[in-house]
């Protein structure tokens, strides 16, 4: 990943101990410092403790390394990488999707180590109306200023979170509702048949490897991209794109529906008889559970949704509101 970022000359860099001090020291958004590995000076070492408690990834490489990086042929054994974009953190995901009015829409990106791979998929996040994006600290592309341009924009309104421990972070997602779905060629889900609608991450794996052994177990279910060609995979962020539009698809399905405060009052009534107190009620498919005639359109459209989610037998429970009923586009 890190010859990847070499490759040309950089517009992003901060050069020199003096200057990476200042640039710790007036909390510049820095996505990475390279230091020269084994040195024994002081200075570095004093700014790789700066930079540690600033939560800031220090990577150690050749000192040939930092020459071909640097512009200035005066590194002093030490070089920044500015971020296009401050990092945002998790709750401001969520706040952005609650000031929207709108079940939070994730992207999770897992170990994605091209730069414009990284770009395109906060492009199309932003583009569908995702409330965030998320990324690990270590063995990931930061938001670079490549990452910035192939972002077309997109980083000055998506908020990126940038986190220690992918698995740990989606099991913090699903106790506060979300439901994670792996994209993986093997996965057994379809995604046209899976339900993409209520508050979900999508978590999309590195250009090589796919999806890590950890975060496949902390998915809720793997979803495949149907395949019709020769070719049996596609680019990261290409399958990233299609998943994210198939979601949008889906949240787009309630324009038109007319709910009526009988079905409402109905659907919070059979959420309680059924004994949940805090759950999604989310009608972003509600055309498929339109009523036959003469039934009760309350009770039938929220049986098919606790059946569907947590009903008997329902492995993987979990809190969600009781109801929500809107539509997410004009």
């Amino acid at each position: 990943m890190e010859s990847r970022e070499m490759d040309s000359p950089r517009q992003d860099l901060i050069e020199g101990r003096n200057a990476i001090r200042e640039a710790l020291r007036a909390e510049r958004p820095i996505d990475k410092i390279y230091v020269n590995r084994g040195s024994d000076d002081p200075a570095l070492g004093r700014i790789i403790r700066d930079a540690r408690a600033a939560d800031i990834p220090v990577v150690e490489v050749d000192r040939r390394k930092l020459d071909e990086m640097s512009v200035t042929r005066s590194h002093q054994g030490v070089i920044g990488v500015a971020a296009a974009a401050a990092y945002s953190d998790i709750d401001g995901i969520f706040a952005l999707a609650e000031e929207r009015g709108e079940p939070p829409f994730i992207v999770c990106c897992d170990e994605i180590s091209d730069v414009h791979n990284l770009g395109a998929i906060i492009r199309s996040a932003e583009c569908a109306g995702a409330h965030g994006v998320i990324i690990p600290k270590r063995r990931s592309a930061g938001l670079t200023a490549v990452v910035g341009k192939t972002s077309a924009g997109a980083l000055e309104y998506l908020p990126v979170a940038r986190v220690a421990n992918i698995p740990s972070t989606l099991e913090a997602l699903k106790k506060r509702g979300v439901w994670v779905y792996g994209a993986a060629a093997e996965g057994r889900a379809d995604m046209w048949k899976t339900d993409l609608t209520g508050p979900i991450c999508l978590v999309i794996g590195s250009e090589g490897d796919g999806l890590g052994r950890m975060v496949r177990q902390s998915c809720d279910e793997l979803v495949s991209i149907p395949m019709r060609g020769h070719v049996d995979s596609l680019n990261a962020s290409c399958a990233a794109t299609i998943l994210i539009y198939e979601v949008l698809r889906r949240r787009c399905r309630v324009i038109g529906v007319d709910i009526n405060e009988h079905v409402i009052d109905e659907s919070r009534a059979m959420a309680k008889r059924l004994g949940y107190h805090n759950m999604v009620f989310q009608c972003a498919d509600l055309r498929t559970y339109q009523p036959p005639k003469g039934s009760d359109g309350g009770h039938f459209a929220a049986r098919l949704r606790y059946c569907d989610r947590s009903g008997t037998g329902d492995s993987h429970p979990r809190p969600r509101e009781v109801y929500r009923v809107r539509a997410l586009l004009p």
